[in-house]
């Protein structure tokens, strides 16, 4: 059984983002395009020599990987949208994809989930907690809360060592309202959640599920995310939280301007916030997929013993 937490099972890069253009990538072409990212990303000009050999031992990995993929007993998507993907590429290259499934990964629980936001000024907070790079378009929020008028409030929070300059124009862009609060634990991250009334997910890539709008619903924050992928799955516009087309920074900015103008608004996303599912009930699912397999034949799951 194989879960498929990514797209390296395709893309050598594991994220379907072209490192010569920075932007979404619809899978192999001719592997043209994935030697062209592997030789961008070695960075030296003396290795496009090596284009015609390295298209070929692209395409021998990925025929050795659908020949993996193809002798598991089930393949696990984490979402429908990764599931969707995974299956028109396969439908491609003639591999069978009636045990490609969806179970999404269950979350660990705090210990204590209750809100303490106390909001005295009518002022709403937003939060964005994750990886500080470009691909998860922070820059797009803090161009996009610039311009928000009213009271409202930004925190970002993120190991700022990963990479410096990235952080050091977000620094540069933000303004007063804007909050960075560094790396933080797992503890610091409920207790955060439990502060703000909003998480931002503003991904210029696929994501394949996205435990941060787990986290978000189960201390009972809105989430407004990307339509781009998965996100576009886990999240329901004007039920439980806001769509906005990726690095759309005028859509962001009205997006967070009406949350900031209408506290109702705010109130009905809110009360349509669903739990995810919980650890042990995603064991229990796993488990119960293990007994169905094993109980299976040889004949039936394919196998050649």
């Amino acid at each position: 059984m194989i879960t498929l937490w990514d797209f390296w099972w395709v893309c050598a890069n594991a994220q379907l983002l072209t490192n010569y253009s920075q932007e979404i990538c619809d899978g192999p072409g001719e592997y043209l395009n994935c030697a062209r990212c592997a030789l961008t990303r070695a960075r030296h000009p003396r290795l496009w020599l090596a284009l015609p050999p390295l298209i070929g031992l692209l395409a021998w990995r990925n025929r050795l990987l659908r020949r993996i993929m193809q002798k598991a007993d089930a393949l696990i998507a984490p979402t429908e949208f990764v599931r969707r993907w995974y299956a028109t590429y396969l439908f491609k290259h003639n591999v069978p994809t009636k045990d490609l499934l969806v179970l999404q990964p269950g979350l660990e629980l705090p210990t204590v989930t209750s809100r303490k936001r106390q909001r005295t000024n009518g002022s709403v907070r937003f939060a964005y907690i994750g990886g500080l790079s470009w691909q998860k378009g922070v820059h797009i929020l803090v161009e996009a809360f610039s311009g928000v008028r009213g009271h409202g409030e930004l925190w970002i929070a993120g190991d700022e060592s990963f990479d410096p300059t990235y952080v050091a124009r977000l620094r540069a862009q933000a303004t007063p309202e804007v909050r960075f609060l560094g790396r933080l634990t797992r503890e610091e991250v409920w207790e955060t959640l439990a502060q703000v009334d909003v998480v931002l997910v503003s991904s210029l890539w696929y994501e394949t599920f996205s435990f941060i709008v787990s986290e978000a619903f189960t201390a009972g924050a809105i989430v407004v995310a990307s339509r781009l992928g998965p996100l576009a799955d886990r999240v329901r516009d004007g039920v439980d939280g806001l769509l906005v087309p990726p690095g759309d920074i005028a859509g962001w900015r009205s997006a967070l301007q009406r949350l900031v103008d209408d506290p109702d608004l705010l109130a009905r996303l809110r009360a349509n916030v669903r739990p995810p599912m919980s650890l042990e009930e995603h064991a229990n699912s796993i488990e119960s997929l293990y007994i169905q397999l094993v109980e299976k034949t040889p004949r039936q799951r394919g196998s050649s013993d």
